[in-house]
């Protein structure tokens, strides 16, 4: 877990910190959760950035019935902070179930999918709470539109030009009955710029099962598609087999670099998706030459015209905006 910063605006004697969180982790062990909740109230507020402290500060505060609490904790430590203990947010959604904040955990497995890597071994445990969590929520059929989630306000949002409040509003969609807001919706996917969060919304429109063509202009393509039809993105069959390729050329010479190519992979088909791609062989040849390019690895390799082609369209991908940009 991450070990941040010291608060240079809290006073500490050497070594107190330590200390403190040792003692933290003995009344947390002993069950001692009023204690455990002070012990690292104190080191949370010498040390915001320390991921260990803010999981047994939640922890803490869910032991003395304070969930509310520990889910604010959470959602401001998430807000600037890439989670390297993926407990921490199984954590978090166990306490929005315990608080029956249903629409609550959809929005965030939403955004989780988007914006943060899954890693292998929670994928099927997040599923299955996702799948458990969808029978206790309210029907998508019955939710009305909420005071910002009237079709006026997605049409504002989603056809200005510069609007932050772009992402935030699509992950909403994904607790609504999106059928309502179709209109801006189709209206956004055929327009300028913003294409992850096009992939975004066609992959709403995938999970809400939208029987009826819809447009989409993605990198200068236009498609036209049937999202019940359409496959979603994390269950795609070419992205499988490209990080299973990858997968093979680093597992054994650099697993880090499969780490890294996860996050990259993913971010770049996010950015085309739902455009059809094949030749997936020339795209792991591709990558691979990309990936050892970019962490100084020599290369004897001569790139086949293919593949040649798949590397400058790699190139060109990393030049896009952010996805909130």
């Amino acid at each position: 877990m991450k070990k941040g910063k010291m608060n240079s605006n809290v006073v500490s004697f050497p070594g107190m910190y330590d200390r403190t969180v040792e003692k933290g982790r003995v009344a947390l062990e002993a069950n001692d959760y009023e204690t455990a909740m002070n012990l690292f109230s104190l080191a949370h507020a010498q040390n915001p950035e320390d991921e260990y402290v803010a999981f047994c500060l939640m922890f803490a505060l869910d032991g003395v019935n304070e969930p509310e609490q520990a889910i604010e904790l959470f959602e401001d430590y998430f807000k600037n902070h890439e989670i390297e203990d993926f407990e921490m947010v199984m954590f978090y959604l166990n306490m929005l179930f315990e608080c029956r904040k249903y629409q609550d955990i959809q929005r965030f497995i939403q955004t989780l999918r988007f914006t943060r890597r899954i890693p292998k071994d929670y994928q099927f445990e997040l599923e299955q709470f996702e799948s458990l969590n969808q029978k206790l929520t309210v029907d998508r059929e019955m939710i009305r539109p909420t005071e910002t989630m009237t079709v006026e306000k997605i049409e504002e949002v989603l056809l200005s030009e510069s609007n932050p409040m772009k992402f935030s509003i699509i992950s909403e969609l994904g607790t609504a009955n999106i059928r309502q807001f179709m209109e801006p919706i189709k209206t956004f996917l055929v327009s300028e710029n913003h294409p992850t969060l096009k992939s975004m919304l066609f992959s709403l429109l995938i999970d809400q099962q939208i029987d009826e063509q819809i447009t989409i202009v993605q990198l200068g393509e236009e498609l036209t598609l049937n999202p019940k039809e359409s496959i979603a993105f994390e269950n795609h069959d070419f992205r499988n087999e490209l990080l299973n390729g990858i997968n093979d050329l680093f597992e054994n010479t650099h697993p880090g670099i499969f780490e890294e190519a996860i996050n990259v992979i993913d971010t770049h088909l996010l950015l085309l998706f739902p455009i059809e791609l094949n030749h997936v062989e020339d795209w792991i040849v591709a990558y691979e030459f990309y990936l050892k390019q970019a962490y100084g690895i020599p290369t004897k390799r001569i790139l086949t015209v293919g593949e040649q082609e798949k590397l400058i369209r790699i190139k060109s991908l990393d030049e896009i905006p952010s996805v909130f940009e």
